[in-house]
């Protein structure tokens, strides 16, 4: 499917006139006068009658279909564009359906294939009815112009049985994504440019993330939800804010991605500077909020950051992750606690993504790493267990069960699958021996 950007009112104005224009010479002339050539039908008056069924006619055809036709991204305004996802003051709008979002993220690229259909019916059983995932581009373009789509990259596949399971999907294309993933997802080579400045306007740098967005979403775009599949959303880059302020450059990635295709909600995300991020985002783009602690808080800022436009937390850190040489995270939630946050976030009418619902594993190395305030490197173990609601090897805690009681008394009834279905067991274990690590030196 091919597809290319136009100006929407204008699409949408044009064809509002040669539909109707078309319909009112032609239609109603066939009608009034059928014994006349069409050469006299296009000069033919029209009676009120069919007038009014012309107008109606006309206008839906040119003002909802042609633009689809004529330019691939359909009338904008400040509903957003023609893709139905919409937002209304409390909720989102998904095909006409009032929802509120209630997702989990799992990572495809830190999880077997083999194991993806497990990961997401157990995130169906918790009560959610969406998934949110990233892309990371370095795993995607490992080296320039070579592009790895297949086996555990198959983000395709990953998407369509989230839709065998009727889940919805927000998808979180970068092109930087944090996620603890090897420079946040951006591909090392990148940087064999001395003079790379990543995350900006630098035109090496918009010019690597334009051929790989030209890779990356005609296989998305076909998938969202105005075209038969279940992709709801996309965010614009990751927490913007933590890193710059450069408007010009999150414009021109919101710009990428209208230009290929996308017609669906865009979202953004950030753990603060929210008024930062008002100030120079495109004023569709929806703002969330990450946070792990005081819900109240932080969805208290964001609504008075963004007034008349409903709550969406787009990380909720049920966990945290683990670095190298550190005791078990401080920063991570007990079950009682992870419970009561999400308690309030629903409360206050909140849609809701929990970061993570399953975490996975950092496979081949790509585990990332942060720099602490005296500058010590901070490596991320492979392991990506975050402490959530589904461990790493996929099985039920205790905090899952909790957050599931959450959500089927406190979620609207609407959005909460339906049937529920019933917890799937945990996949069976099995021994492969033992641990080489005394071979290795200096281990214990």
């Amino acid at each position: 499917m091919i597809y290319r950007r136009c100006d929407q009112r204008a699409s949408g104005t044009s064809g509002v006139i040669v539909a109707f224009s078309c319909l009112y010479r032609f239609f109603g002339s066939v009608i009034c006068h059928p014994r006349r050539t069409v050469y006299e039908y296009l000069g033919i008056r029209m009676n009120r009658r069919i007038g009014a069924v012309s107008l109606i006619t006309g206008f839906f055809l040119g003002w909802f279909l042609l633009p689809r036709f004529i330019g691939g991204r359909g009338f904008e305004s400040s509903f957003g564009p023609l893709g139905v996802t919409r937002t209304s003051k409390e909720d989102f709008v998904i095909k006409g359906d009032h929802v509120t979002i209630l997702s989990g993220a799992i990572h495809y690229f830190r999880v077997v294939p083999g194991y993806w259909n497990d990961r997401l019916l157990k995130l169906k059983a918790m009560g959610l009815n969406t998934v949110e995932t990233y892309i990371p581009w370095n795993m995607h373009e490992p080296i320039p112009g070579h592009y790895e789509f297949s086996g555990m990259l198959d983000v395709r596949h990953f998407i369509r049985l989230a839709q065998k399971l009727d889940l919805h999907v927000i998808i979180r294309p970068g092109p930087y994504i944090c996620a603890e993933w090897d420079l946040g997802g951006l591909p090392g080579w990148l940087l064999h440019d001395p003079n790379m400045k990543l995350r900006t306007t630098h035109p090496p740098f918009l010019a690597a993330v334009e051929r790989y967005f030209d890779r990356l979403f005609p296989i998305l775009a076909p998938l969202q939800v105005s075209y038969g599949g279940p992709i709801i959303a996309f965010q614009v880059e990751n927490e913007y804010t933590a890193y710059g302020n450069d408007s010009a450059y999150m414009q021109a990635v919101h710009d990428m991605m209208r230009q290929r295709g996308v017609v669906e909600l865009l979202v953004t995300s950030d753990a603060g500077g929210l008024t930062d991020a008002a100030s120079f985002l495109p004023p569709e783009v929806l703002l969330t909020v990450n946070f792990q602690s005081n819900p109240k808080k932080s969805l208290t800022s964001l609504q008075n950051v963004q007034p008349n436009k409903p709550l969406m937390v787009m990380e909720y850190w049920t966990g945290w992750f683990h670095h190298w040489n550190e005791p078990a995270p401080e920063r991570s939630l007990n079950a009682a606690e992870a419970a009561e946050g999400l308690k309030t976030i629903l409360s206050m009418k909140s849609s809701f993504n929990l970061y993570m619902f399953h975490g996975g594993t950092n496979f081949g190395f790509m585990n990332g790493a942060n720099e602490d305030h005296q500058h010590s490197y901070l490596p991320t173990v492979t392991s990506y267990d975050y402490d959530a609601p589904l461990t790493e090897a996929g099985d039920v805690t205790d905090k899952y069960r909790m957050l599931r009681e959450v959500i089927i008394n406190n979620a609207p009834s609407s959005s909460v699958p339906n049937p529920l279905p019933d917890i799937p067991p945990d996949l069976p274990k099995a021994g492969y021996g033992e641990s080489c690590s005394h071979l290795v030196d200096g281990a214990s």
